[in-house]
């Protein structure tokens, strides 16, 4: 599956996710969107504190 699928398909599940789960789940119709899914979730869970603190990414000093 292309990138710009992957996440057309992934912003239209969790859309629907936020009303009912078990709908977005009917979403996904074949079992390589189940995957993408799936994988892009398990990316989100592994990278989701990168992202959160506020203070600026630490600059290697010249030497």
């Amino acid at each position: 599956m292309d990138f710009d699928r992957a996440m057309r398909v992934f912003r239209l599940y969790c859309k629907q996710w936020k009303e009912n789960p078990v709908q977005a789940e009917s979403l996904l119709w074949t079992e390589e969107e189940r995957l993408t899914i799936r994988e892009i979730k398990d990316l989100i869970k592994e990278c989701a504190g990168l992202f959160e603190a506020d203070e600026p990414l630490p600059l290697a000093k010249a030497v």
